[in-house]
Parts: structure tokens; C-alpha cells; sequence
């Protein structure tokens, strides 16, 4: 779908990659995609999203396995998110959405295996298989990651992502800057200074705090109009830093 859109509209070969929630957990996948396509992906833009790891079972008490072969979030989690719309709706001052609406447009069961958990379905059954799992998400290919900015809620009745995101995301793009930055050259006799190892190791350790930011609210925190429009605005600031980070990590290994 990107390539039909860039090339119908004689755009410009880059996307910017926004995964909410469980998408997270295809922040590599998609951006190994993409690459396959000639897409380059300039970086992806994590709001409240999973990284590609299994998850704590506190995320997943509840769940219900359904017929059908998915998932039911009726019991674990409906509560919750009805919770949040409310209390998103009182940060927008006004009433977002109704229970029913909800219920008919946008709740449902899910897919297993965007739970983050170490479960597929197989032959009509569930079957736990932790190897495949690991395998399947590739969290340590730091190499086939993006740059990734993260934005996060601060409302209590989700904590995990507050709490979580910032740290693990950060694990990865020092991974990647390392791997994308040092591998290949040091490869090719690539040596860095101990004065430029200091600074680029500074440089590096301060990425996170640039590349992540807060904003009120909570896993819902882009509904509603001042919401999206405050989560527009962080976009733009970290399309803005990205391009800054990278000419500044290319001056350093110049």
C-alpha cells in the first residue's frame, strides 16, 4: 500500500512507520519489509506499543481462548479500556464515544499471537512453544530495527507502558546505532579515538531522552482531538530530531 501511494503520487521514497499497542511488536519486521520494497523507513514512532518481547503475565491474566481459535478480551480487559475513554474524554472535555459504539465499531477478540505471548494456534488448538516464539519475534536483530521514538501516557490505570517502553526501546536503538554505525567498519579496520569514543558514547547514551517524550493520557492517549493534535505535534519534533541525530552520528564517524 505505501508503494502504490508514493508512486500515484510522486512521492518521495521515505515513510514514517506510527505502531500503537501490540503493533509494536512489528516495528522489525515491517521495517525488514519495507527494505525488501526499496522503502526506506526514517524512523518508527512507538506510542504506548510492545516491543517484539514476551510479555509479563500481568498482561495477559484473564485472557479467554475462544472457539473460533482467538482470543476474548471481554473479562480482561473490556473494563479497562472503557475506563480509559472515559478518562480520555475528560481530558478533551467532552464525550468521546459511547459504550455501544465501541462495542460495535472497534472491540473485539484478537489474534493470539498479538498477545506477545508464547502461544500459537495450531491444527485448531493452542499450543505453547517458547523457542518458536523467540524466533518468530526476533527481538535481538538489532541490525533490521529503525530508529524508533517513544511516546507514552501518564494515566495509573495502565502502567506497564509508562514504566516499560522508555527503558527496553531504548536497549534497542543503542543496539542498532552500534551495529548500523560501528560493525561494518570495524569490519574494514574502522578505528575510533578515545577522545571520539567519549563523546560518541555521551552522544549515544543521550538518545533516549530525545527520542521519548509524555504526554497526558493513557493507552488511549491520541483519542480525541486535543490528544491527536498534541501526538501530531510530538511527530513533527521527532521527524525534526531524527534528522539531527543522524547527520550528528554521521559527522562523529566521519
Amino acid at each position: 500500500m505505501a508503494s502504490q501511494v508514493i508512486k500515484e503520487n510522486g512521492l518521495k521514497n521515505q515513510i514514517i512507520a506510527i505502531h500503537w499497542s501490540a503493533s509494536g511488536q512489528v516495528v522489525r519486521h515491517f521495517n525488514k519489509a519495507c527494505s525488501d520494497l526499496d522503502l526506506s523507513v526514517r524512523f518508527a514512532l512507538a506510542i504506548e506499543a510492545t516491543p517484539a518481547m514476551l510479555v509479563p503475565s500481568d498482561r495477559t491474566g484473564g485472557l479467554k481462548k475462544t472457539y473460533k481459535n482467538m482470543v476474548s478480551l471481554v473479562d480482561s480487559h473490556l473494563g479497562l479500556f472503557l475506563a480509559q475513554l472515559e478518562e480520555q474524554g475528560r481530558l478533551n472535555g467532552k464525550r468521546i464515544m459511547s459504550k455501544d459504539d465501541y462495542l460495535k465499531s472497534i472491540f473485539g477478540d484478537i489474534p493470539v499471537g498479538i498477545t506477545g505471548t508464547d502461544e500459537f494456534v495450531e491444527n485448531g488448538s493452542f499450543v505453547k512453544d517458547t523457542g518458536r516464539a523467540i524466533e518468530d519475534k526476533k527481538f535481538f536483530a538489532f541490525d533490521e530495527y529503525p530508529l524508533v521514538a517513544v511516546i507514552s501516557g501518564d494515566s495509573a490505570l495502565m502502567p506497564y507502558h509508562p514504566i516499560v517502553d522508555r527503558g527496553t526501546w531504548s536497549f534497542l536503538i543503542t543496539r542498532k546505532v552500534y551495529h548500523d554505525y560501528f560493525v561494518g567498519r570495524l569490519e574494514s579496520g574502522f578505528k575510533i579515538s578515545e577522545r571520539t569514543l567519549r563523546e560518541f558514547g555521551s552522544y549515544v547514551n543521550k538518545l533516549t531522552g530525545r527520542l521519548s517524550t509524555t504526554v497526558h493520557g493513557n493507552h488511549f492517549l491520541f483519542v480525541g482531538e486535543r490528544s491527536a493534535k498534541e501526538v501530531s505535534e510530538c511527530l513533527e519534533s521527532f521527524n525534526n530530531m531524527v534528522m539531527e541525530i543522524k547527520e550528528g552520528i554521521a559527522n562523529f564517524l566521519k
